[in-house]
């Protein structure tokens, strides 16, 4: 289960700005094991240079008071007047994640437009695919109150105690049965990935060895 709440007084809310529970397969597990690693906090993606090792974070936290404390002292040092709205504390909040080893969203658009490209032959965004989750999601049987939750859109803030018979786990698993081919297609590249950086960090124990 993947828990989306607010941190520091709001400083990154989501786009409802209310807590959602979001179950994930199990196919995922390992892989989001692999995102977080041994941290306590931080951001969940983390930049490819420090997945890889090749360059470390300038920032660690090892609590969410320390990250809190961390991004109460980035705005005690920024320039007067750039902090006026939330999203303004957003920004910074995510220039906070960036310094504790976090993929900017630059990264992420690079990377998902290259991919866009050899996959259809065309350039997309990656905010894109959220229109086609979310049709996957109706597809896949789930109401449009359960729907909106899922993908974090506003809905009613009491919606888990009076959305008669929802239940994340029940919903998303409708979804999951329905795009079983896709889980089976990235366990298996999983599988194939995972060998692989075993056999580069071998090598790498070696060079260090020698």
């Amino acid at each position: 289960m993947l828990i989306f709440e607010t941190r520091c007084g709001g400083a990154d809310f989501n786009k409802a700005r209310i807590p959602a529970r979001i179950p994930f397969p199990t196919t995922l597990a390992t892989l989001l094991k692999e995102c977080i690693g041994n941290r306590k906090e931080g951001p969940v993606f983390r930049s490819r240079r420090c997945w890889t090792g090749q360059k470390s974070p300038s920032i660690t936290v090892t609590s969410r008071e320390e990250l809190e404390q961390c991004f109460h002292q980035r705005l005690a040092f920024v320039s007067p007047g750039s902090v006026r709205t939330e999203q303004d504390q957003k920004r910074h909040f995510r220039k906070l994640l960036c310094s504790l080893g976090g993929i900017r969203e630059g990264e992420i658009y690079k990377t998902y437009k290259k991919l866009f490209q050899q996959v259809l032959g065309e350039s997309k965004r990656p905010y894109d695919l959220r229109g086609s989750v979310t049709q996957d999601l109706r597809d896949a049987g789930i109401g449009e109150d359960a729907c909106r939750y899922l993908t974090e859109h506003a809905v009613p803030r009491g919606i888990l105690n009076v959305y008669s018979g929802f239940n994340p786990t029940v919903e998303m698993d409708k979804h999951f049965r329905r795009i079983e081919p896709l889980l089976r297609a990235i366990e298996d590249r999983l599988a194939v990935v995972g060998s692989a950086n075993v056999v580069d960090r071998r090598i790498d124990q070696v060079l260090q060895n020698t």
